[in-house]
Protein backbone atom coordinates (compact mmCIF):
# COMPACT_ATOMS: atom_id res chain seq x y z
CA UNK A 1 0.00 0.00 0.00
CA UNK A 2 1.30 3.41 -0.93
CA UNK A 3 0.24 6.94 -0.08
CA UNK A 4 1.25 10.30 -1.52
CA UNK A 5 0.90 13.75 -0.05
CA UNK A 6 -2.24 15.58 -1.26
CA UNK A 7 -1.97 18.08 -4.11
CA UNK A 8 -4.48 20.85 -4.72
CA UNK A 9 -6.33 20.73 -8.08
CA UNK A 10 -6.29 23.82 -10.30
CA UNK A 11 -9.30 26.13 -10.45
CA UNK A 12 -10.50 26.01 -14.02
CA UNK A 13 -13.17 27.55 -16.26
CA UNK A 14 -17.00 27.28 -16.27
CA UNK A 15 -19.57 25.93 -18.61
CA UNK A 16 -23.31 25.28 -18.55
CA UNK A 17 -25.40 22.17 -18.77
CA UNK A 18 -28.94 21.79 -20.00
CA UNK A 19 -30.80 18.84 -18.46
CA UNK A 20 -34.20 17.48 -19.41
CA UNK A 21 -36.67 17.94 -16.56
CA UNK A 22 -33.88 18.25 -13.98
CA UNK A 23 -31.83 21.33 -13.14
CA UNK A 24 -28.30 20.45 -12.21
CA UNK A 25 -26.43 22.99 -10.13
CA UNK A 26 -22.68 23.09 -10.72
CA UNK A 27 -19.58 22.92 -8.61
CA UNK A 28 -17.38 24.63 -11.59
CA UNK A 29 -15.93 23.49 -15.00
CA UNK A 30 -12.92 23.53 -17.29
CA UNK A 31 -11.17 22.48 -20.44
CA UNK A 32 -7.77 22.77 -18.84
CA UNK A 33 -6.73 19.13 -19.18
CA UNK A 34 -3.40 20.28 -20.59
CA UNK A 35 -1.04 21.84 -18.06
CA UNK A 36 -0.44 25.54 -18.56
CA UNK A 37 -3.40 26.02 -20.91
CA UNK A 38 -6.81 27.07 -19.58
CA UNK A 39 -9.57 27.89 -22.05
CA UNK A 40 -12.72 29.73 -20.99
CA UNK A 41 -15.50 28.17 -23.13
CA UNK A 42 -18.63 30.09 -23.97
CA UNK A 43 -21.69 29.07 -21.97
CA UNK A 44 -24.55 27.66 -24.06
CA UNK A 45 -27.85 29.48 -24.27
CA UNK A 46 -30.86 28.27 -22.30
CA UNK A 47 -31.74 27.52 -18.68
CA UNK A 48 -28.46 26.09 -17.42
CA UNK A 49 -26.23 25.99 -14.37
CA UNK A 50 -22.55 25.08 -14.21
CA UNK A 51 -20.36 22.19 -13.15
CA UNK A 52 -16.95 22.07 -11.47
CA UNK A 53 -13.66 20.34 -12.02
CA UNK A 54 -13.24 18.01 -9.05
CA UNK A 55 -9.81 16.60 -9.96
CA UNK A 56 -7.32 17.42 -12.70
CA UNK A 57 -3.59 17.08 -12.15
CA UNK A 58 -1.58 15.35 -14.92
CA UNK A 59 1.45 15.44 -12.65
CA UNK A 60 -0.32 12.95 -10.40
CA UNK A 61 -2.78 11.01 -12.57
CA UNK A 62 -4.16 10.54 -16.07
CA UNK A 63 -6.91 8.56 -17.77
CA UNK A 64 -9.52 8.59 -14.96
CA UNK A 65 -11.98 5.79 -15.62
CA UNK A 66 -14.64 6.69 -13.06
CA UNK A 67 -15.24 8.43 -9.75
CA UNK A 68 -17.79 8.17 -6.95
CA UNK A 69 -18.84 10.85 -4.42
CA UNK A 70 -18.87 10.30 -0.65
CA UNK A 71 -21.30 12.02 1.76
CA UNK A 72 -18.49 13.98 3.43
CA UNK A 73 -17.61 15.73 0.16
CA UNK A 74 -14.68 13.54 -0.80
CA UNK A 75 -14.47 11.67 -4.09
CA UNK A 76 -12.83 8.31 -4.82
CA UNK A 77 -11.63 7.58 -8.33
CA UNK A 78 -9.67 5.12 -10.46
CA UNK A 79 -6.92 6.50 -12.72
CA UNK A 80 -3.40 5.87 -13.96
CA UNK A 81 -0.63 6.92 -11.57
CA UNK A 82 1.61 9.30 -13.54
CA UNK A 83 4.84 8.33 -11.79
CA UNK A 84 4.60 4.57 -12.23
CA UNK A 85 2.12 4.14 -15.07
CA UNK A 86 0.15 1.68 -12.89
CA UNK A 87 -3.56 1.85 -12.12
CA UNK A 88 -4.22 3.46 -8.75
CA UNK A 89 -7.08 4.23 -6.39
CA UNK A 90 -7.19 7.94 -5.51
CA UNK A 91 -9.13 10.11 -3.09
CA UNK A 92 -9.92 13.77 -3.73
CA UNK A 93 -10.73 16.05 -0.79
CA UNK A 94 -10.57 19.75 0.04
CA UNK A 95 -6.84 19.18 0.65
CA UNK A 96 -6.25 17.89 -2.89
CA UNK A 97 -5.50 14.52 -4.48
CA UNK A 98 -4.04 11.58 -2.53
CA UNK A 99 -3.07 8.14 -3.80
CA UNK A 100 -4.78 5.57 -1.58
CA UNK A 101 -3.54 2.37 -3.21
CA UNK A 102 -1.12 1.25 -5.89
CA UNK A 103 0.03 -2.35 -5.89
CA UNK A 104 -0.27 -5.89 -7.21
CA UNK A 105 -3.82 -6.17 -5.87
CA UNK A 106 -5.07 -3.64 -8.44
CA UNK A 107 -4.37 -4.42 -12.09
CA UNK A 108 -6.94 -2.93 -14.48
CA UNK A 109 -9.66 -1.23 -12.43
CA UNK A 110 -12.36 0.14 -14.72
CA UNK A 111 -15.13 1.38 -12.44
CA UNK A 112 -15.89 1.88 -8.77
CA UNK A 113 -18.58 2.77 -6.27
CA UNK A 114 -18.88 3.07 -2.52
CA UNK A 115 -20.17 0.31 -0.27
CA UNK A 116 -23.68 0.72 1.15
CA UNK A 117 -22.32 1.95 4.49
CA UNK A 118 -19.63 4.13 2.83
CA UNK A 119 -16.80 2.45 4.74
CA UNK A 120 -15.22 0.88 1.66
CA UNK A 121 -14.63 1.44 -2.06
CA UNK A 122 -15.63 -1.32 -4.47
CA UNK A 123 -13.58 -1.53 -7.67
CA UNK A 124 -14.46 -3.58 -10.76
CA UNK A 125 -11.17 -5.04 -11.99
CA UNK A 126 -11.42 -7.36 -15.02
CA UNK A 127 -7.66 -7.92 -15.13
CA UNK A 128 -6.65 -9.17 -11.69
CA UNK A 129 -5.73 -12.87 -11.82
CA UNK A 130 -6.21 -15.09 -8.79
CA UNK A 131 -7.36 -18.59 -7.83
CA UNK A 132 -10.95 -19.71 -7.32
CA UNK A 133 -12.07 -21.99 -4.48
CA UNK A 134 -11.00 -25.06 -6.50
CA UNK A 135 -7.50 -23.70 -7.10
CA UNK A 136 -8.13 -22.88 -10.75
CA UNK A 137 -6.93 -19.63 -12.30
CA UNK A 138 -9.67 -17.00 -12.25
CA UNK A 139 -9.67 -13.68 -14.07
CA UNK A 140 -11.24 -10.56 -12.63
CA UNK A 141 -12.86 -9.68 -9.30
CA UNK A 142 -14.62 -6.96 -7.35
CA UNK A 143 -11.97 -5.47 -5.07
CA UNK A 144 -13.16 -4.17 -1.71
CA UNK A 145 -10.84 -1.48 -0.34
CA UNK A 146 -11.52 -0.59 3.28
CA UNK A 147 -11.15 3.13 3.92
CA UNK A 148 -9.22 2.21 7.05
CA UNK A 149 -6.44 0.81 4.82
CA UNK A 150 -4.92 -2.56 3.98
CA UNK A 151 -4.90 -4.86 0.97
CA UNK A 152 -8.15 -5.30 -0.97
CA UNK A 153 -10.57 -8.15 -0.29
CA UNK A 154 -11.49 -10.10 -3.44
CA UNK A 155 -15.18 -10.67 -4.15
CA UNK A 156 -16.92 -12.35 -7.10
CA UNK A 157 -13.65 -13.94 -8.21
CA UNK A 158 -13.57 -14.94 -11.87
CA UNK A 159 -16.44 -12.76 -13.12
CA UNK A 160 -14.22 -10.27 -15.04
CA UNK A 161 -16.31 -7.30 -13.81
CA UNK A 162 -16.38 -4.12 -15.88
CA UNK A 163 -18.65 -1.80 -13.86
CA UNK A 164 -20.11 -1.78 -10.35
CA UNK A 165 -22.93 0.15 -8.66
CA UNK A 166 -24.37 -0.01 -5.16
CA UNK A 167 -28.07 0.76 -4.71
CA UNK A 168 -30.72 0.21 -2.06
CA UNK A 169 -31.15 -3.36 -3.29
CA UNK A 170 -27.47 -4.24 -2.98
CA UNK A 171 -24.35 -4.15 -5.12
CA UNK A 172 -24.59 -5.01 -8.81
CA UNK A 173 -21.89 -5.42 -11.43
CA UNK A 174 -21.56 -6.22 -15.11
CA UNK A 175 -19.20 -8.95 -16.20
CA UNK A 176 -18.97 -12.52 -17.47
CA UNK A 177 -20.31 -15.72 -15.93
CA UNK A 178 -17.20 -17.82 -15.20
CA UNK A 179 -19.05 -21.07 -15.94
CA UNK A 180 -21.02 -20.28 -19.11
CA UNK A 181 -18.91 -17.39 -20.39
CA UNK A 182 -22.07 -15.35 -20.97
CA UNK A 183 -21.98 -11.60 -20.47
CA UNK A 184 -24.47 -10.22 -18.02
CA UNK A 185 -25.34 -8.40 -14.82
CA UNK A 186 -24.77 -9.97 -11.40
CA UNK A 187 -25.54 -9.21 -7.76
CA UNK A 188 -23.00 -9.59 -4.97
CA UNK A 189 -23.96 -12.03 -2.24
CA UNK A 190 -21.20 -11.75 0.32
CA UNK A 191 -18.05 -12.92 -1.43
CA UNK A 192 -20.00 -14.71 -4.16
CA UNK A 193 -22.36 -13.53 -6.89
CA UNK A 194 -25.64 -14.54 -8.49
CA UNK A 195 -26.88 -13.76 -11.99
CA UNK A 196 -29.53 -11.09 -12.47
CA UNK A 197 -29.53 -11.70 -16.22
CA UNK A 198 -27.10 -13.11 -18.81
CA UNK A 199 -27.20 -13.50 -22.57
CA UNK A 200 -28.93 -11.67 -25.43
CA UNK A 201 -29.67 -8.87 -26.02
CA UNK A 202 -26.62 -8.01 -23.88
CA UNK A 203 -23.36 -7.86 -25.84
CA UNK A 204 -20.99 -5.68 -23.83
CA UNK A 205 -22.83 -4.65 -20.63
CA UNK A 206 -21.15 -1.82 -18.75
CA UNK A 207 -22.48 0.90 -16.40
CA UNK A 208 -25.44 0.15 -14.12
CA UNK A 209 -28.25 2.14 -12.47
CA UNK A 210 -30.59 0.53 -9.92
CA UNK A 211 -34.30 1.40 -9.79
CA UNK A 212 -36.27 1.57 -6.54
CA UNK A 213 -38.75 -1.05 -7.84
CA UNK A 214 -35.97 -3.64 -8.19
CA UNK A 215 -35.32 -3.14 -11.87
CA UNK A 216 -31.78 -2.70 -13.15
CA UNK A 217 -30.71 -0.53 -16.08
CA UNK A 218 -27.46 -1.42 -17.81
CA UNK A 219 -25.66 0.49 -20.56
CA UNK A 220 -24.39 -1.76 -23.35
CA UNK A 221 -21.56 -0.29 -25.44
CA UNK A 222 -22.21 -2.63 -28.39
CA UNK A 223 -25.95 -3.18 -28.41
CA UNK A 224 -25.88 -2.62 -32.18
CA UNK A 225 -24.42 -6.11 -32.57
CA UNK A 226 -27.74 -7.56 -31.47
CA UNK A 227 -30.03 -4.90 -32.97
CA UNK A 228 -28.21 -4.35 -36.29
CA UNK A 229 -28.05 -0.60 -35.64
CA UNK A 230 -24.51 0.26 -36.72
CA UNK A 231 -22.42 2.16 -34.20
CA UNK A 232 -25.11 2.36 -31.55
CA UNK A 233 -25.03 1.67 -27.85
CA UNK A 234 -28.13 1.29 -25.72
CA UNK A 235 -29.65 0.84 -22.29
CA UNK A 236 -31.32 -2.45 -21.37
CA UNK A 237 -33.88 -2.86 -18.57
CA UNK A 238 -33.56 -6.05 -16.53
CA UNK A 239 -36.62 -6.91 -14.46
CA UNK A 240 -38.34 -10.08 -13.29
CA UNK A 241 -35.90 -12.25 -15.22
CA UNK A 242 -36.54 -10.50 -18.54
CA UNK A 243 -34.46 -8.08 -20.61
CA UNK A 244 -35.90 -5.35 -22.82
CA UNK A 245 -34.16 -2.63 -24.79
CA UNK A 246 -35.05 0.54 -22.88
CA UNK A 247 -33.27 3.33 -24.79
CA UNK A 248 -31.05 3.66 -27.86
CA UNK A 249 -29.80 6.44 -30.09
CA UNK A 250 -26.32 7.11 -28.72
CA UNK A 251 -22.74 5.90 -28.78
CA UNK A 252 -20.67 5.45 -25.65
CA UNK A 253 -17.21 5.36 -24.24
CA UNK A 254 -15.96 2.65 -21.90
CA UNK A 255 -16.94 2.21 -19.17
CA UNK A 256 -20.32 3.50 -20.33
CA UNK A 257 -21.53 5.32 -17.23
CA UNK A 258 -25.22 5.87 -16.44
CA UNK A 259 -27.00 7.34 -13.43
CA UNK A 260 -30.57 8.15 -12.45
CA UNK A 261 -31.71 11.32 -10.74
CA UNK A 262 -33.02 10.71 -7.20
CA UNK A 263 -36.64 11.07 -8.35
CA UNK A 264 -35.93 8.61 -11.20
CA UNK A 265 -37.40 11.01 -13.75
CA UNK A 266 -34.22 11.33 -15.80
CA UNK A 267 -31.51 8.89 -16.87
CA UNK A 268 -28.13 10.48 -17.56
CA UNK A 269 -25.81 8.60 -19.92
CA UNK A 270 -22.10 9.31 -20.35
CA UNK A 271 -21.62 8.90 -24.07
CA UNK A 272 -19.95 10.16 -27.21
CA UNK A 273 -21.17 11.78 -30.38
CA UNK A 274 -20.65 10.06 -33.73
CA UNK A 275 -17.60 12.33 -34.14
CA UNK A 276 -16.30 10.95 -30.80
CA UNK A 277 -16.86 14.17 -28.84
CA UNK A 278 -17.59 13.90 -25.12
CA UNK A 279 -21.38 13.95 -24.90
CA UNK A 280 -24.02 13.53 -22.21
CA UNK A 281 -27.46 12.18 -23.11
CA UNK A 282 -30.49 12.72 -20.87
CA UNK A 283 -33.45 10.38 -21.34
CA UNK A 284 -36.94 11.06 -19.98
CA UNK A 285 -37.72 7.94 -17.93
CA UNK A 286 -41.40 8.23 -18.81
CA UNK A 287 -40.62 8.48 -22.54
CA UNK A 288 -37.38 6.54 -23.07
CA UNK A 289 -38.04 6.04 -26.79
CA UNK A 290 -38.14 9.80 -27.37
CA UNK A 291 -34.98 11.49 -28.60
CA UNK A 292 -32.75 12.36 -25.64
CA UNK A 293 -31.53 15.80 -24.71
CA UNK A 294 -27.95 16.00 -25.97
CA UNK A 295 -25.26 18.01 -24.19
CA UNK A 296 -21.98 18.27 -26.10
CA UNK A 297 -19.40 20.76 -24.88
CA UNK A 298 -15.67 21.38 -24.63
CA UNK A 299 -15.10 19.52 -21.40
CA UNK A 300 -11.60 18.47 -22.41
CA UNK A 301 -9.21 19.14 -25.27
CA UNK A 302 -9.19 15.48 -26.28
CA UNK A 303 -12.98 15.30 -26.73
CA UNK A 304 -12.94 11.53 -27.22
CA UNK A 305 -13.05 10.01 -23.81
CA UNK A 306 -16.40 10.07 -22.01
CA UNK A 307 -16.23 7.48 -19.19
CA UNK A 308 -17.79 6.56 -15.83
CA UNK A 309 -20.71 8.31 -14.12
CA UNK A 310 -21.97 7.81 -10.54
CA UNK A 311 -24.39 9.51 -8.16
CA UNK A 312 -24.38 9.87 -4.40
CA UNK A 313 -27.24 7.60 -3.35
CA UNK A 314 -29.17 10.12 -1.25
CA UNK A 315 -28.70 13.25 -3.38
CA UNK A 316 -28.35 14.49 -6.94
CA UNK A 317 -24.59 14.78 -6.66
CA UNK A 318 -22.78 13.19 -9.58
CA UNK A 319 -19.20 12.51 -10.62
CA UNK A 320 -18.50 12.28 -14.35
CA UNK A 321 -15.15 11.20 -15.81
CA UNK A 322 -13.54 12.48 -18.98
CA UNK A 323 -10.72 10.04 -19.57
CA UNK A 324 -7.55 10.65 -21.58
CA UNK A 325 -4.36 8.64 -21.92
CA UNK A 326 -2.28 11.78 -21.31
CA UNK A 327 -4.51 13.94 -19.13
CA UNK A 328 -8.13 13.57 -17.97
CA UNK A 329 -10.57 15.29 -15.65
CA UNK A 330 -13.28 14.36 -13.15
CA UNK A 331 -16.25 16.71 -12.85
CA UNK A 332 -18.58 17.15 -9.88
CA UNK A 333 -22.19 18.10 -10.59
CA UNK A 334 -24.77 18.97 -7.97
CA UNK A 335 -28.49 18.80 -8.71
CA UNK A 336 -31.45 20.39 -7.02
Amino acid sequence: MMKDEPHSPPRLGRLGWLLLGTTLVAWGCSSGDKPGKNVEPEAPEGPFKSLEVAANDPGIFSNPRAGAPLPDGRMAFIATDTESGAVGLFMQSSNGTALLYKGAGLVAGQDLDTSLDYDAILVADPGVVTKDDDGNEAVGAILRFSLSGGEPELLAVGYAPVAVTTGTGGTYFSGRDPRSGDRGVFRLNGREASAVYTGAPLVDPSGIAVLSDGGVLVADTSLHESTSIIGEAGVVLLKDGAATVFATGFTSGSPAGIALTVDEKALIVSGESMSRNDTVYIFDMEKPTAAPTVVTAVFSEQQDSSAGLHRLREENKFVWASASQDYGTLYAIEGS
